[in-house]
């Protein structure tokens, strides 16, 4: 098994607040994706999510925007099918460890993307990813994969789960600093 979960709470940022803090431990070649979401500029009340890659930091990937006043979203699914592969892609051939922050349900459909995901947790490589903790077939498919080892974080049992993956880490040989 070399594959680590983290899953938080709807609506915190645990799981990505612990995957951060795990990330910066590692002293070895990171790959995969963070998503980053940030407002609009010109209209704060637009959130707006962005596929970057941690090879490359190959950022501007936006796939969804989300206006919080009108309840507006639009999705591009080929964002995850194009860029997201191609992340995922490079990262796996290059890099020591995949970072996926976040699985979730917004990439469900895109089946180019969702097979590389399945295709980098099947192999050996180490991943570490931040589930979101939403009902979905997609995420629930990987939840119930047999080769991953499942964190879930709440705001009582951070450190100690962060110890708990530190200590897989250590019996996997992984370099940390």
């Amino acid at each position: 098994m070399n594959n680590i979960l983290i899953i938080g709470g709807r609506r915190t940022s645990k799981s990505s607040e612990l995957l951060s803090e795990i990330m910066a431990l590692l002293d070895c070649s990171i790959g995969g994706y963070w998503v980053d979401i940030t407002r609009d500029s010109e209209n704060k009340d637009i959130r707006i999510f962005d596929l970057t890659s941690l090879y490359e930091e190959d950022r501007n990937n936006v796939f969804f925007r989300k206006d919080d006043s009108t309840g507006f979203s639009k999705l591009n699914i080929e964002v995850f099918n194009t860029k997201g592969v191609e992340m995922l892609t490079k990262s796996f051939n290059y890099s020591d460890v995949i970072i996926m922050n976040e699985i979730g349900f917004l990439e469900s459909k895109a089946e180019a993307f969702t097979g590389e995901v399945k295709k980098i947790l099947d192999s050996k490589k180490l991943v570490i990813a931040a589930l979101k903790d939403v009902p979905c077939l997609y995420i629930d498919t990987i939840k119930s994969r047999e080769d991953i080892y499942i964190f879930k974080v709440n705001d009582n049992n951070k450190d100690s789960i962060k110890q708990e993956i530190i200590k897989l880490l250590r019996l996997w040989q992984v370099k940390l600093k």
